[in-house]
């Protein structure tokens, strides 16, 4: 309602867009250092495996 009385008031979203991966990304920032690496190794495995399927599906 501010935005209708006030001029330079700021307009919201009636529905804010959940951004899950954006709300995961700075939880992971509050985990400890070792954490933080065993999570990072889970995700070049997962980038790996990933490149590795695409290979071997272009190749056959």
């Amino acid at each position: 309602m501010d935005y209708l009385v006030l001029p330079d008031a700021p307009r919201r979203p009636l529905h804010a867009p959940t951004n899950a991966l954006a709300d995961q990304l700075a939880a992971f920032a509050t985990l400890p250092p070792d954490d933080q690496a065993a999570l990072l190794k889970v995700l070049d495995a997962l980038v790996t495996k990933t490149k590795l399927r695409a290979l071997t599906t272009d190749a056959s």
